[in-house]
């Protein structure tokens, strides 16, 4: 939030320079679209949404990101839960001991 109340008090000219260098203004949304993107990925290539907790996708802990969105549903908007029901996301935990993947 600080981000995004910065973002109006700068100078033009000094959020413009930041906007140049790619600055994140709403960090949040930014994890959200990132872990959604590499959850995507995953999917093409496993053909499910079933990730391992402890798996990451180049470096993003995308288990850990499947889990709390599994955890947080309630919370989650409407929005973003119909993000995830479109790629065919699975809200409940898989049973048993899970593959790990690097």
């Amino acid at each position: 939030m600080l981000r995004q109340r910065l973002s109006k008090t700068l100078p033009e000219a000094r959020r413009q320079r930041l906007d140049e260098l790619g600055f994140v203004w709403n960090a949040l949304e930014t994890k959200w679209a990132e872990g959604l993107r590499y959850l995507t990925i995953y999917k093409e290539r496993e053909g499910h949404c079933r990730v391992p907790v402890t798996h990451k996708e180049n470096g993003f802990p995308l288990g850990y990101w499947v889990s709390n969105r599994r955890q947080n549903k309630l919370i989650l908007s409407e929005a973003r839960r119909q993000q995830l029901d479109e790629l065919g996301f699975d809200w409940k935990p898989p049973k048993g001991p899970q593959p790990i993947r690097r």
